[in-house]
């Protein structure tokens, strides 16, 4: 299936596009293949699990998991998203065990989340520290992304194609034979100090491609964005190392990162690039429930 947003419309306009599950799961398994996902300046996409009803209060009490998110052609990650109030600082020392992890959001694992507070919290991302490529790299092959939540832990593999387990491809999956050195991220909820792992609600599926916005608008004059602590060298590579958005499409004659994005997507020249890189093609996806 190819999921795409929309051309330029005649009133100067561009649909981004969403797709949600019309059903909600607390454990389960997730298996997605692809041979193709979004990039682009502008462009951010993701694959996530979200509270969607009126049960789930404000957003992330319920709960937010990102499987698969990046914007413009930053690397991807994965992050887990719990309310402000959270209690939830996942485990060093089980972290390495099957790692080593690295939380790419740089807020030493503490999965409270908090975007507006004064010293701002963007929850915990435990990232394999070498395994998680940018968009161009993802499309270089064929792959499957497997998400595992059960009552100790989240984990997320990516298995090239030829490469998947036996149990997954004759469609019964046993995660507890999988090689641990293959995760790509891992969320050890029951071995960590994470009381507030109870206040995940079931979560829907959502797959979707936005534009611009808080990532890819603000970060319209980034290089990168994988997860590093700046240091001189990445403040270097920043300056003088490779393209960034704006060095590609210029500000359009706008003051702002935003309004230099929001200028780009809403032009003909933006077209060409979306219809060519901008969309997924997703070739299974499924859900297990727990047993």
């Amino acid at each position: 299936a190819v999921l795409r947003a929309g051309r330029l419309n005649l009133n100067g306009g561009r649909k981004s596009v969403r797709l949600s599950s019309r059903r909600s799961w607390k454990h389960m398994l997730i298996e997605l293949s692809y041979s193709h996902v979004p990039h682009g300046c502008g462009v951010w996409p993701a694959v996530w699990l979200n509270c969607g009803d009126d049960s789930c209060g404000p957003w992330p009490t319920g709960g937010e998991l990102d499987l698969l998110e990046y914007a413009n052609e930053f690397h991807t990650k994965s992050s887990l998203h719990l309310g402000r109030d959270a209690r939830c600082v996942l485990n060093h020392t089980a972290l390495q065990e099957c790692g080593p992890f690295m939380d790419k959001n740089s807020m030493g694992y503490n999965c409270a989340t908090d975007y507006f507070a004064f010293r701002p919290m963007y929850g915990c991302a435990p990232n394999l520290a070498e395994s998680w490529p940018s968009p161009m790299q993802l499309n270089a092959a064929p792959a499957t992304l497997v998400a595992e939540w059960t009552e100790e832990a989240i984990k997320l593999w990516h298995f090239p194609e030829g490469s998947e387990p036996a149990d997954l491809r004759a469609g019964s999956p046993e995660p507890a034979r999988w090689d641990a050195k293959r995760l790509w991220s891992y969320y050890p909820l029951a071995a960590s100090w994470c009381p507030s792992r109870d206040d995940l609600l079931p979560l829907q599926l959502v797959v979707n491609i936005a534009f611009c916005g808080d990532w890819a608008g603000g970060d319209w004059t980034r290089l990168l964005d994988n997860g590093q602590i700046p240091n001189l060298s990445w403040w270097i590579a920043q300056q003088f190392v490779g393209e960034t958005c704006a060095s590609r499409h210029g500000f359009s004659g706008k003051s702002s990162n935003m309004e230099a994005c929001d200028a780009y997507i809403l032009s003909e020249l933006a077209d060409e690039q979306i219809a060519r890189e901008a969309y997924f093609n997703i070739t299974a996806l499924r859900v297990y429930k727990a047993k």
